[in-house]
């Protein structure tokens, strides 16, 4: 579709007005999540129909290519360019029927000249040097970019107004992670402070189905239908949860501890092995410091999963430095507790926190 435009406009092109255009047909695609981290919070395209000109096409924001070189590292980093891509309409019908995920979609109402500009801007951004983009998960992904192409071709923009919610970045997500808890913590983990500040409902329309709802309270969309029809959801177990794990770390390090006050165990390699174990992840986290991604460089658990405690494991080792490295490693939790006032934390390290807290204490304790 790389003139959608021309293709339908021939004939207005030889009557001199934009009659044709009546017949053209804008509609907004929502499309249920899949297991696949990458869609699971759903899709959004555009369908631009012309039945006259027997033009049929889905227009895709989402493409990226993860055998791009350093994709990970670059998608880490907040660097990923995804694009703009067209299908035909029936090709994007059988890829979501064989996947199993629904798709329903909402007509809008244009004029001739709105039907006109967005095929012209649609045009100009299917030029190879301008479909591609810079991806933002929460301000300019798959979903806002339809969004956008849409109200930004409106002659008199009536588009729903922005108010303010009482939701959040995270709480948005969680509605749509609930059954998959090792990926909402590892979202959490990642997450920041801004996380959880209250949403306005323009910004919440990062997640396709708030765009649908949206849309449903607009005018101008005259008919909404399923094109594949919702089916039923399987929950999958997924056997240990973080809290669990969580849990179970916890008890073993308190069992640990209390065997090794009645014995008179130093137990300098049980401290040792956690400080690696909390600093390994927090190379990840510290690296988030340096992210374009929103909401990730204010992280209050950067302050118990902190990279520094690397270095505290060797220093431990080191008889004048415990005491120092227990102190510092004890202020840090217990600001990393105090912040949890302000931030939600992933599942479970509220409690891997007070469980390493008691190590500090155990620490300080055997070290006078």
């Amino acid at each position: 579709m790389t003139s959608i435009a021309r293709a339908s406009g021939q004939q207005g092109d030889t009557t001199g007005n934009d009659s044709w255009l009546d017949s053209v047909e804008i509609s907004l695609l929502t499309c249920g999540p899949s297991p696949e981290i990458y869609s699971l919070y759903g899709h959004t395209a555009l369908r631009i129909q012309d039945p006259a000109r027997q033009i049929d096409w889905a227009v895709n924001w989402g493409i990226f290519n993860m055998r791009e070189r350093f994709f990970v590292l670059r998608f880490v980093f907040g660097l990923t360019d995804y694009r703009v891509e067209v299908f035909p309409m029936a090709e994007m019908l059988a890829d979501y029927a064989a996947e199993g995920r629904w798709i329903k979609e909402q007509y809008v109402r244009l004029t001739r000249e709105e039907k006109k500009r967005l095929l012209t801007a649609l045009e100009e951004n299917l030029k190879p040097e301008n479909v591609h983009y810079r991806y933002n998960y929460f301000y300019d992904n798959c979903t806002t970019r339809p969004r956008d192409m849409i109200v930004n071709c409106l002659v008199h923009n009536d588009y729903p107004a922005t108010v303010p919610t009482q939701t959040t970045y995270r709480e948005e997500i969680h509605k749509w992670n609930e059954h998959h808890r090792w990926a909402r913590f590892g979202n959490d983990l990642l997450l920041g402070v801004k996380s959880d500040v209250p949403l306005t409902s323009r910004e919440a329309e990062f997640l396709p189905d708030n765009l649908r709802k949206s849309f449903d309270k607009w005018d101008r969309v005259y008919g909404t239908h399923y094109l594949l029809a919702p089916q039923a959801e399987v929950s999958d177990d997924e056997g240990l949860t973080p809290l669990v794990c969580a849990i179970i770390v916890a008890v073993l390090i308190v069992a640990l501890t209390m065997v090794g006050h009645f014995r008179k165990w130093p137990l300098l390699w049980l401290d040792s092995t956690l400080m690696v174990l909390v600093g390994l992840p927090g190379i990840i986290l510290f690296a988030m410091l340096f992210s374009q991604h929103p909401t990730v460089n204010c992280n209050f658990q950067l302050l118990l999963l902190n990279p520094l405690a690397l270095w505290g494991a060797f220093l431990l080792w080191q008889k004048k430095w415990r005491r120092k490295v227990a102190w510092v490693w004890l202020a840090c939790i217990l600001i990393c507790i105090l912040g949890s006032i302000w931030q939600r934390y992933a599942e479970g390290i509220i409690v891997l926190a007070f469980a390493l807290l008691v190590r500090c204490i155990d620490r300080l304790r055997h070290d006078e």
